[in-house]
């Protein structure tokens, strides 16, 4: 018995690295390829944020950046750090100047791979799968891979008014992913009743507290989403159990107080030009991108729809489906309603709608294993949610397959 789990340990461990390595490398090599394609616009604009930041005058930084129209881009400078960090680690190791291309596709790749690392943690932990861990690093990379279905009749291309869990196109989109998970499942084990120490709880809250500000740094679109859905929790909640988990929400309440503030500080970063702020005006930039919003809507998370109808009795008892549910609530709220007033097309609100939806599709996956086992079998509500999650993955990998030929994100081929 001792030696069968220590192969299925080793097992684990080899495919986990395998992973690690494919995320990291296939991640490198679509982003050349985009370079390659005349594509990786965004990639280019995001170098340019780290190229202003080797000013060592803090005005100067400010001065260049708006110059550029980028102002907004000093706000959250982790992928910008790290891709001076490997830019300087190339170019010593090289001997010469290394280009944008290799070191914004090196620099992604440590995201990702990172973001693949912190998914195969989250579903080995939190799976009830205990026996058949060894697949959770192939569903790690079928969850980076997946994304909406394809349907011509509901929508004009595959990207834009879709919410693709995997954004290929934008760096900080992806560094920010592995922070987002980590932040989530702390946020659900507050939630959750667990016999832990008094030391142990103000642990949970500290490190809640301290992530969520650190994760304004990737990107701020995970807090502008994740906060607003946890004062839903909280209030629903409140309402319900009539302030019997009030300690809690007060606690949740002070872990988002660091976070809000350094929102105010980067809202006057961001919108510190005249004619800038933030609009209201409900459909305005969906209804640009999509001919049929709600269709796009539903065709953007069949799978976790799927799940969580099946399962709707326990949305409310399992914490993690709770608040995967409410934080896609808020994204989706969030991009119906708001826009960027000096520039309304570039969708400013719809980014922390996809990092919701990767959220909401790493918890169906949990939500359907703990399903299998409880009925000691496959049914054919499995048998559905499954052929639909791997229609996604095939989906996301033409989606792939059609940056990597064409470096065109909007299309799939």
């Amino acid at each position: 018995m001792k030696n069968q789990k220590k192969i299925s340990r080793n097992f684990l461990f080899v495919l986990t690295f395998i992973g690690t390595v494919v995320a990291y490398k296939a991640t490198d090599l679509l982003i050349q390829q985009m370079f390659a394609n005349a594509g990786g616009y965004d990639y280019k604009v995001h170098s340019m944020y780290a190229q202003q930041m080797l000013n060592t005058d803090i005005d100067t930084i400010i001065i260049n950046l708006q110059g550029l129209g980028l102002n907004h881009g000093i706000s959250y400078p982790v992928w910008h750090l790290l891709f001076l960090l490997v830019e300087k680690v190339q170019s010593i190791r090289l001997g010469i100047a290394c280009n944008i291309s290799t070191v914004s596709a090196a620099t992604t790749g440590i995201f990702e791979a990172i973001a693949y690392l912190v998914t195969v943690y989250l579903l080995c932990r939190y799976s009830t799968w205990k026996k058949a861990l060894w697949v959770m690093p192939v569903i790690s990379g079928m969850l980076l891979i997946m994304g909406p279905l394809s349907v011509p009749a509901l929508t004009d291309n595959y990207y834009l008014g879709q919410f693709n869990p995997n954004v290929w196109h934008n760096p900080t989109t992806i560094a920010v992913k592995g922070i987002t998970l980590v932040v989530f499942f702390i946020y659900v084990e507050i939630m959750e009743e667990n016999n832990r120490s008094k030391k142990q709880e103000l642990l949970l809250y500290f490190m809640a507290a301290a992530l969520l500000f650190v994760s304004a740094f990737f990107k701020p679109s995970f807090y502008q989403m994740f906060v607003p859905a946890l004062f839903l929790y909280c209030a629903i909640e409140l309402i319900i159990t009539k302030g019997k988990y009030l300690k809690r929400e007060i606690g949740i309440g002070f872990t988002v107080l660091p976070v809000t503030i350094l929102a105010v500080a980067q809202m006057i970063t961001s919108f510190g030009g005249e004619g800038d702020g933030i609009g209201i005006q409900f459909m305005y930039v969906w209804h640009c991108f999509a001919r049929h919003p709600f269709g796009s809507l539903l065709i953007s998370i069949p799978f976790p729809l799927l799940v969580y109808i099946g399962q709707w009795k326990n949305i409310w008892k399992e914490k993690k489906m709770t608040l995967a549910v409410l934080a896609f609530l808020s994204a989706v709220g969030q991009f119906a309603f708001l826009y960027t007033k000096n520039t309304p097309l570039s969708g400013d609100f719809i980014w922390g709608a996809y990092l919701a939806v990767g959220i909401l599709n790493l918890v169906a996956v949990l939500a359907l294993c703990k399903n299998v086992k409880e009925k000691n079998k496959i049914t054919i509500y499995h048998i559905l949610c499954i052929a639909v999650f791997l229609l996604q993955v095939y989906y996301g990998m033409r989606y792939i397959m059609a940056i990597y030929l064409t470096s065109d994100y909007l299309h799939i081929y």
